[in-house]
């Protein structure tokens, strides 16, 4: 498969390599979203605090935005990676890596849907444009199953 002086990255089709850095750009979108995330921590637990309807103490209003901002920084990273990590493995023709992007990116999505913030969700939204690339047929003829 891999001529002298090629990898593998080098003949994989075009739309394989667009997808892999559409996905390394939209986990960057989502890294960028929970780091913005971090920079308003403050101003999300004054807006909770300012509520009329309140119950919960500073403290547990407090704890509970950390938790909230660390949890989607952890999750986005790990995800995140692994999505770009099964992209690169989609991008070098297995069969397999594509499954897996598939599964770390939709559960990054629905994570992001519910924990994060709209800059993070666009990330995610490119993130998934880059699973149906990898979906198209010229992607999958290059797709070869491991033995």
């Amino acid at each position: 498969m891999t001529t002298p002086g090629k990898s593998d990255a080098d003949t994989a089709p075009p739309l394989l390599r667009y997808a892999f850095w559409t996905a390394a750009a939209g986990v960057t979108i989502v890294l960028i979203g929970a780091a913005l995330a971090l920079a308003a921590k403050q101003q999300m637990v004054d807006f909770q605090l300012n509520r009329p309807d309140r119950t919960l103490t500073p403290e547990q209003i407090q704890q509970g935005v950390n938790v909230q901002v660390w949890l989607l920084i952890g999750v986005s990273f790990i995800m995140g990676g692994l999505a770009v990590f099964f992209a690169r493995k989609t991008r070098d023709g297995e069969l397999k890596g594509r499954i897996r992007m598939t599964i770390a990116a939709v559960l990054l999505v629905l994570f992001l849907f519910f924990f994060g913030n709209l800059i993070g969700l666009f990330g995610g939204v490119v993130l998934l444009v880059s699973v149906a690339m990898v979906f198209a047929p010229s992607a999958s003829r290059y797709l070869k199953p491991e033995l």
